[in-house]
């Protein structure tokens, strides 16, 4: 993988490293340096300020002078100006500077214990400060070319040591700016280019972690990139001690170079996530990078179309997929996997309205590829949890984020526990197209639990059911894909009759019941779940209790047992038996109570919600919804 990166960034344009970035708030000043120090320019830049000429430039400049961390800076003693890392660049925060203009900072530094007079603070800020300039700018001359570039960078720390403090004290902007905000000194001699090999030359050095780990290789330098490994030295629980060897894998200098302003990007926000990089097809990764920097909107279903219709394949694949997770030491980078061939379409799947919603449902949930099915269905499967569509239009993927509990908002107890236990096996089965991921008995827990758990929680709000279209979304996709994840290796279906036919058949056998023209055949447990919820639904239409949600159907669902299955159903019964009841009530209640099996009526829980939550054909007229 690390070619595949070097290659890419090597491809990038230039714009695509300066999208989204902005330039730092304060001051920016450009010194001539052609004879003695002249500043040409300064301009104060705040969140009010539009860009200017002069600013896309200081822009351009800061790119090329970022430090690679603040343990790589050239001022690592007081860290005064960690700002930039250029011979040509000084930048650094207000705060850091003025902190040691204090008295009791100063007397600290130079272990002082009579009083300073304000004539002696600022001798003893000046002396301090050129001390801070001179390891900066030891270090900075390092990276110049020649002997021309080295005496710009020398004119540019005479001007620091010599003038710097007094420019900054005479000028009534500067003390206006606030502590976090930054004064940034740019040559105006050095071009662009300039600034950018003397900034890959610095990079290419202190990439590596550290410096005891380098080898020198045929005049090349190879180490440990700062970017992939982390070493805990002094963390000794967090050390591998049982590792076969002290280090993983060491890369040229040019290289880790190309990997940091890899992993720059992302941390730039530059980089989709998650973010595909393509096995020799490099037009490939710089079609996906420039597809989100068209307005950072797009995710990557949006990339992964853009990249099919440019190879005109609906399968495409050779690429290692990167999901970065920010927080994370190094890399950021949590999930890392090879992707041999990812399949986009996916129009195998049909939701249906098996029980009605007029249309609803089967209107919003059309799928036509992986993405529609991750966006329409997973949202409704895992309470808008999984994935959510901000109001930016962005979508927000919650398959490596932490997770906290807020049943207020969705995050129930048992979509938490079903994320943690499935989200990665999701993940896979949308983005690397590993369809086994996802199974028929993993599908079955999510479901059952997720409505069991709405079922639980409903309440009566206004006269109507806080979680009703929930719980029929959830049914209704249930039974619509009950099959769809029990497949051999040949993609054929094991049950050749699926469960939305199942329950179109038990709904026309309750017609007969009711007329007289069937009996529950013995042994056809699923007929006989789905008329007893049919039964229970009817009961529940006769409560006059002011809790009539649906958590008063549960006990009945926690039954294993036939028989006190039906004593509930029978208690249930006698506390309305004073009511009237329909004709059509009279037949299917008898068959139901007659009616034996031996079988764990758990395992029958989905017939008997679904004739719960079907049109009851147990009422007098024709036809009536619970």
């Amino acid at each position: 993988m690390i070619k595949e990166i070097s290659n890419f960034i090597k491809t990038v344009p230039e714009e695509a490293f300066n999208y989204g970035l902005k330039l730092k708030l304060g001051f920016h000043v450009f010194i001539s340096v052609e004879n003695d120090p002249v500043i040409i320019s300064k301009e104060v830049f705040d969140k009010k300020t539009e860009m200017n000429a002069l600013f896309h430039r200081a822009l351009k400049l800061q790119v090329n002078s970022i430090p690679v961390s603040p343990a790589k800076i050239f001022n690592p003693n007081k860290k005064i100006f960690g700002a930039s890392c250029s011979p040509f660049t000084l930048s650094f925060k207000k705060g850091n500077l003025e902190k040691y203009r204090e008295k009791k900072v100063l007397k600290k530094e130079f272990n002082l214990n009579e009083d300073l007079s304000d004539l002696e603070v600022n001798v003893k800020f000046k002396e301090l400060i050129s001390g801070e300039l001179k390891q900066y700018f030891s270090a900075a001359a390092k990276y110049t070319n020649e002997e021309l570039q080295q005496s710009w960078c020398d004119k540019l720390e005479q001007f620091c040591k010599n003038s710097l403090i007094d420019f900054l004290d005479g000028l009534e902007a500067y003390q206006k700016l606030k502590p976090v905000e930054y004064i940034n000194l740019y040559l105006e001699q050095p071009t662009l280019e300039n600034y950018g090999i003397a900034h890959q030359k610095y990079l290419s050095e202190k990439v590596f972690n550290k410096d005891k780990f380098n080898v020198e290789l045929n005049e090349t330098t190879f180490g440990i990139s700062d970017s992939l490994s982390g070493f805990n030295d002094k963390k000794m629980f967090l050390q591998h001690w049982s590792a076969p060897m002290e280090y993983n894998y060491r890369i040229a200098g040019e290289d880790a170079r190309l990997v940091w302003q890899f992993f720059q990007m992302r941390k730039n926000r530059q980089l989709p996530n998650p973010m595909p990089v393509f096995i020799n097809q490099e037009d490939l990764t710089n079609l996906a990078v420039s597809t989100y920097q068209e307005d950072g909107k797009r995710g990557y279903a949006e990339i992964i179309k853009a990249v099919i219709d440019k190879s005109q394949s609906q399968n495409i694949g050779n690429y290692y997929l990167i999901f970065f997770q920010g927080g994370l030491k190094g890399s950021s980078i949590i999930d890392l996997d090879f992707v041999s061939g990812f399949s986009y379409k996916m129009e195998d799947i049909k939701i249906r309205e098996i029980i009605p919603m007029k249309g609803k449902l089967e209107s919003e949930t059309k799928i036509n590829n992986v993405f529609d099915f991750e966006r329409k269905l997973l949202k409704i499967i895992f309470n808008n949890q999984m994935v959510q569509q901000r109001k930016d239009g962005r979508w927000g993927l919650n398959y490596f984020s932490e997770l906290e509990l807020n049943p207020k908002f969705g995050m129930t107890a048992n979509t938490f526990d079903k994320m943690m236990k499935y989200r990665k096996a999701f993940y896979d089965f949308i983005y690397k197209s590993k369809r086994e991921a996802i199974q028929q008995k993993h599908f079955d827990d999510i479901m059952k639990t997720g409505i069991l758990e709405d079922i639980q929680m409903d309440e009566i709000k206004n006269g109507y059911h806080s979680n009703k279209f929930k719980i029929l979304n959830k049914l209704n996709i249930w039974f619509s894909l009950y099959e769809y994840f029990d497949f051999t290796q040949f993609s054929k279906p094991l049950n050749d009759t699926p469960m939305a036919s199942k329950i179109e058949k038990y709904h026309a056998f309750t017609n007969e019941l009711v007329a007289g023209k069937s009996h529950l055949q013995e042994g056809d447990d699923q007929q006989f779940a789905f008329t007893a919820g049919q039964v229970i639904a009817y009961l529940f239409s006769k409560s006059r209790s002011s809790d009539s949600s649906y958590s008063r159907l549960e006990p009945f669902l926690q039954k294993r047992d036939c028989g006190l299955f039906k004593q509930a159903i029978l208690r249930f019964f006698e506390m309305y038996k004073h009511e009237n009841f329909s004709n059509n009530f009279k037949k299917p209640f008898a068959e139901v109570m007659a009616f034996e099996t031996e079988i764990n009526l758990k395992d029958l829980s989905p017939l008997i919600l679904a004739g719960f939550f079907s049109d009851n054909k147990l009422f007098a007229n024709a036809s009536s919804s619970n």
